[in-house]
């Protein structure tokens, strides 16, 4: 008995190229739909802005990110010290603004083309306003 021999029509080229095709297009459409659920677009998040309030500006001086960014400082009459970190890269214009008294960083607003995540929240945990005046 002789062992069958694969034919190949065009037909079966065609049927075989379609199927291949459907396969590595399903699996772009995967890889596509899995990076935009990876990263999620980038925006200030609440939490990260409100890490800052009542915490000592020691935390600023230390904070790996801002060291890194030109500082500007002016003073009211008050005491109440505005600190501006620029961060100017070639895709983005982001200012950090901190309005600090007492020692105290008391609003932290970011002004600009800004996000925010967990790498410009204070370095360490340092006791906030509230902690302190308890004691």
């Amino acid at each position: 008995m002789r062992p069958s021999r694969l034919v190949f029509s065009p037909l079966t080229r065609k049927g075989a190229w379609t199927g291949c095709l459907a396969v590595l297009a399903s699996g772009a459409v995967a890889a596509l739909a899995g990076c935009a659920t990876v990263n999620p677009p980038r925006s200030v998040r609440q939490s990260d802005v409100d890490a800052w309030t009542d915490v000592p500006v020691i935390a600023l001086d230390e904070q790996p990110i801002f060291r890194t960014m030109q500082l500007d400082r002016s003073f009211a009459g008050d005491g109440t010290e505005v600190r501006h970190y620029a961060n100017s890269l070639v895709s983005t214009e982001c200012n950090h603004t901190f309005i600090v008294r007492a020692g105290l960083v008391q609003r932290y607003e970011p002004v600009g083309q800004c996000y925010t995540d967990d790498t410009l929240r204070p370095a360490r945990e340092l006791p906030r306003a509230s902690v302190l005046s308890a004691r």
